[in-house]
């Protein structure tokens, strides 16, 4: 950008020179928050940027949650097996003692 001091030759083309600096104010905007008769608020405050993708990261965290997901559900299989078996058996199973033993 090839910019002269203010001299009168240039004074005179500040109008139309394309090179000459440009004043700009910024009028900051007042932020406003109203609250509706339903309790929800409306503001007129600017959104948070986007945040960045970690796609890697999130990729490990679907996994994790699904290794634990699958973990829990043979447990659950594994349980449900073994009650069954003591069933078969004729045996009550743990923690399913009849009302009539516990008085």
């Amino acid at each position: 950008m090839n910019w002269k001091p203010a001299s009168p030759a240039n004074e005179a083309n500040r109008g139309r020179c394309e090179s000459a600096p440009k004043r700009v104010f910024v009028v900051p905007r007042r932020i406003a928050t109203v609250t509706r008769v339903d309790g929800t608020r409306i503001t007129n405050r600017p959104k948070p940027m986007a945040r960045k993708p970690n796609y890697e990261f999130e990729r490990r965290e679907r996994a994790r949650l699904k290794a634990i997901k699958n973990a829990e559900k043979a447990a659950a299989k594994a349980e449900a097996k073994e009650r069954a078996r003591a069933e078969a058996a004729g045996a009550v199973a743990p923690g399913e003692a009849d009302s009539d033993e516990k008085a």
